[in-house]
């Protein structure tokens, strides 16, 4: 594969092949998405975020209006009309005040819209021609309007909005930016090829970075501390260092770069590229573009919402007549999704969500569909308890406890973590109650109500338990068992009997049987809870003389206890 080798201005700049028509047709996988668009004012050009409404608006050059979107629902809030059919090109945030300066390209003017009621209060008469960007210098309290027409650059006081004074800069000068690492404006000079670096407190140009093709607007990278410039007419993009006030890169990217924006949380710089229909990607901490996305036709301005964490993207329409949308990509990338797929108790009994049992250990089995990136792990929590590394590092996985407390309400919570460490920000949640014995014995009586049972089967199945929670009660656990016993033996004989279904013998069985395992009981009711039908009727004969041995032996066991507690009161 040939590569072609170009110089601009002293720097080598190395070109795939067919570049242009690589990122027109392919979109990269991790490439963001756009998720809604907007339809706004004739001609958006410039925009701004409001990090104070949370609000993004949009210069509508075309219609002489500025669109205020809420992030929220992405439409619309409300329009504002500029006065005198003033032509809105570039935005500046007054952030002291929370006013929005426009830089009204063809009458030298810049029109303030307080933020807060979105009403226009005041227009500013610049001292140069063609208002062609407008920049806020927070340290010093300045509005910079940029003069494209006179090469000059308008100090505006922000609390008298008056001009004080007038800087020269390079032909042509265009969208600039605050560098808050260094108090210093920069100012692209398409018509020169340089950067103005501005000090507002001297109100001087200290400094100009040369070798920078058509640069038309900036934007700051907070996190490599570099500025980047879109170069018009070009399909490039410089990178400078605000240390040397030096390009030390150009990176090439879509046809007619016209707007740069950057995203903090993911260090990404969105190139709009007017001469196409997608922004180019661009990664911070390589200077490598990552990926481009489709958008409108003609984007050129893109912002970042740090709430959302979405872009907002102007369409202007290079292509023929002014365009009137917004798209707005999503810059979150796709989470994992959890799932809680089983619970099984220390009896080996499933337990339903907002379900209950009485054995206090119980095993989740979790998984995860993987967002953009591989499943690497769990995080589980507890009753509240702050989250932790659970399971085996595998995909499904189960996570176990034991020995929690009866009587109580638990919840168990789980997230999947990828391998980029994107946990998913909606963790699957199972919540069930721990019996006790003598609330776990009450269940089985409200299950046999629940089945609408005759009278008098109902009363003898249920007989045995309530002397089960009179002894609960007096925690007397050994005649619990044997009226438990009891139980089962009606069970049993009621099945037998076709007073009761296999379905509605089994769910008894696994219930009385589950309560004798928290009780410790030793007994061979429990090898009955397979008797599930009438072909196990040979089964449920087969130890009908011992069950009659033991009822009769519980009966013994009361009436000796009884007795017992006669003679004690006597006492």
């Amino acid at each position: 594969m040939n590569y072609a080798i170009c110089y601009i201005y002293g720097l080598s700049v190395i070109l795939a092949p067919a570049l242009s028509g690589i990122f027109l047709g392919i979109e990269s996988a991790l490439a963001d998405s756009v998720i809604a668009t907007i339809t706004v004012g004739t001609g958006p050009y410039g925009a701004i975020f409001n990090p104070i409404t949370g609000h993004v608006y949009t210069a509508d050059i075309a219609s002489s209006t500025v669109s205020v979107i809420d992030t929220t629902s992405n439409n619309v809030l409300t329009t504002i009309h500029l006065p005198n059919n003033y032509t809105p090109r570039e935005l500046a945030l007054d952030t002291k005040r929370n006013y929005i300066y426009t830089a009204n390209i063809f009458s030298n003017t810049l029109s303030v819209i307080d933020a807060a009621t979105n009403n226009v209060i005041d227009t500013v008469q610049s001292s140069g021609s063609i208002v062609d960007g407008v920049t806020y210098d927070p340290v010093n309290d300045h509005i910079y309007a940029v003069n494209a027409g006179s090469g000059t650059v308008s100090v505006i006081d922000g609390a008298t909005r008056g001009v004080i004074d007038t800087i020269t800069v390079g032909g042509d000068p265009k969208q600039g930016v605050f560098d808050p690492s260094n108090g210093l404006t920069y100012i692209p000079n398409r018509g020169s090829g340089t950067i103005s670096v501005i000090n507002g407190a001297s109100r001087t140009v200290v400094a100009t970075v040369t070798n920078v093709p058509n640069p038309v607007f900036l934007t700051y990278d907070s996190a490599n501390g570099n500025i980047y410039a879109a170069n018009h007419d070009t399909q490039f993009v410089s990178v400078i260092d605000t240390s040397t006030n030096s390009v030390t890169k150009i990176i090439t990217v879509g046809p007619d770069p016209t707007g740069v924006g950057f995203d903090a949380d993911n260090g990404v710089i969105y190139v709009g590229n007017q001469g196409s229909n997608y922004v180019s990607l661009i990664d911070g901490s390589s200077n490598q573009v990552t990926g481009t996305i489709t958008v409108g036709s003609g984007p050129v301005t893109p912002v970042y919402d740090q709430v959302h964490h979405n872009v907002y993207v102007t369409n202007y329409n290079s292509n023929g007549a002014p365009g009137n949308t917004v798209s707005v990509i999503s810059t979150t990338p796709p989470t994992p999704n959890t799932s809680i797929t089983s619970a099984i108790d220390g009896n080996n009994n499933p337990v339903q969500n907002s379900g209950s049992t009485i054995s206090t250990s119980i095993t989740f089995q979790v998984s995860a569909t993987p967002g953009s990136n591989p499943i690497s792990g769990f995080e589980c929590s507890i009753d509240a308890s702050q989250f932790s590394t659970c399971g085996n590092n595998t995909n499904p996985t189960t996570v176990s406890y034991n020995n929690l407390a009866a009587g109580h309400q638990h919840t168990f919570k789980v997230r999947a973590v990828d391998s980029a460490g994107n946990k998913d920000p909606t963790p699957a949640t199972f919540t069930w109650t721990i019996l006790t014995p003598q609330q776990a014995v009450q269940n089985i009586i409200n299950t046999i109500d629940n089945m609408h049972l005759s009278h008098g089967i109902a009363t003898s199945l249920e007989a045995p338990l309530n002397n089960a929670i009179k002894q609960l009660s007096r925690n007397h656990d050994v005649p619990v068992c044997n009226l438990l016993n009891a139980f089962l033996d009606q069970v049993n004989q009621k099945q037998t009997g076709g007073q009761l279904t296999s379905g509605q013998a089994a769910d008894l069985r696994q219930q009385a049987t589950a309560i004798e395992t928290s009780l410790g009981c030793s007994s061979t009711a429990t090898t009955m809870t397979t008797a599930t039908n009438n072909n196990d009727q040979e089964s449920i004969h087969s130890t009908s003389s011992a069950r009659e041995q033991q009822q009769e032996q519980a009966l013994i066991n009361l009436r000796n206890q009884v007795e017992n507690n006669a003679l004690s009161s006597h006492d």
